[in-house]
């Protein structure tokens, strides 16, 4: 067992190497490519010390803790200081690799008079959790800005890839050091274990089967059908299985999902058609929705009357104040992660547990039932009932 002089060795050890790391910082925020470009070799390399003394003060001290609350602490130090670490070693490695462009002979420049004075907005990095569903977007998005882009060293690339897989992923790559030589090593190691096409396939098949059908007809429930549904279908084709020749199935089993409404109308128009198909579908159901928007906003015009000097007279529905939110706040956006989908149609709500679930619900202040804005419980006019 340490004693009380040796814990308060390693935590003296320990202040002091976060103070090197602070002004680590402070050498990039002042940094001045005139002055300091001949530090940057050796401020990398002592950065690398910095970063295996600090890690191991940080074991030794998180050995020899003892109590729930003292381990709780001990990772949020963690926590604090290891992402300060790979944006250091990434702003000194970008410096440095900046400086050898710089100094290459300079290439001629191409301007598009349409674009001059237009500042294009940063691309942010993908993450990626280990979610099959999202791999080829991750991996495409990867591949173009980082991992093709011959202007980042291997070093570089390896902590943007560290930093953009959470998770499962993360837990994959976890093991293997970072370096050069290691980068490779690790994005194969990632595409070894989620570019599997022939599990892709089945769990983008799987989820084709399993999209749950609607039952009350909106603008919103039906685009999240489509759109969802349309997705699966052109992730499979990316994937190299011949959808094309699926479409008498693929029309079906989109039906099956249709509520009563949309599926009479198709009928009806899919009889005066010589070969009803899934394209066709597709096109229908689009048009259709766009229909059911023109009717929305209709409706809320015309529940909307003028007295004799032009202003505006409509009555809002008379809620309770705790269940009124902001109608700005469009329904088709998903309060899990603003996606322009149904929060009932989420990847990420699905992962919730149940207590995270009804966190969200209270927090943005959902229909318990319907998990839509604007209205609580009590008065939802929603044909479904919650079964769990």
């Amino acid at each position: 067992m340490s004693t009380a002089g040796e814990i308060n060795q390693l935590i003296s050890r320990r202040t002091s190497l976060l103070a090197s790391l602070g002004r680590a910082e402070n050498f990039l925020a002042e940094f001045d490519s005139q002055r300091d470009q001949i530090q940057l070799h050796v401020r990398l390399e002592r950065l690398e010390k910095l970063w295996d003394d600090l890690e191991s003060t940080q074991d030794q001290l998180e050995e020899i803790e003892t109590t729930d609350e003292g381990r709780k602490m001990q990772e949020k130090i963690r926590a604090n200081f290891e992402p300060r670490l790979f944006i250091i070693k990434a702003n000194l490695a970008s410096k440095l690799s900046s400086l050898v462009t710089d100094a290459r002979p300079p290439q001629p420049t191409y301007t598009n008079s349409t674009l001059s004075g237009i500042k294009l907005p940063t691309i942010t990095l993908p993450e990626f959790d280990g979610d099959y569903m999202q791999w080829l977007t991750f991996h495409d998005t990867f591949l173009a800005l980082i991992h093709s882009n011959s202007e980042v060293p291997p070093i570089q690339k390896f902590h943007y890839l560290k930093a953009a897989v959470k998770g499962e992923a993360a837990l994959s790559i976890e093991s293997i050091a970072i370096s050069s030589a290691n980068y490779e090593l690790a994005w194969q190691t990632l595409k070894d274990r989620y570019a599997n096409e022939y599990l892709l396939k089945k769990r983008h098949l799987q989820a084709l089967f399993d999209i749950q059908g609607i039952k009350r007809e909106t603008a919103a429930t039906l685009h999240g059908l489509v759109d969802e549904f349309d997705r699966h279908v052109k992730t499979l084709h990316q994937l190299g299985e011949p959808t094309n020749a699926w479409s008498t199935i693929l029309e079906h089993l989109l039906c099956t999902r249709l509520p009563d409404d949309s599926l009479k109308a198709w009928e009806d128009h899919a009889s005066k058609t010589d070969n009803p198909d899934y394209e066709s579908l597709i096109v229908f159901l689009q048009r259709r929705t766009r229909v059911l928007e023109s009717i929305s906003v209709n409706h809320n015009t015309a529940s909307t009357s003028f007295n004799t000097s032009g202003q505006s007279t409509r009555k809002l529905p008379h809620l309770r104040l705790s269940s009124y939110t902001s109608t700005t706040d469009s329904n088709n956006q998903c309060p899990a992660c603003d996606q322009p989908h149904p929060l009932i149609r989420c990847p990420k709500f699905y992962r919730f547990s149940a207590t995270e679930r009804q966190q969200l619900v209270m927090s943005k202040r959902l229909c318990h039932n319907c998990l839509r804005r604007d209205h609580i419980a009590r008065n939802c006019s929603s044909n479904f009932n919650c079964k769990h």
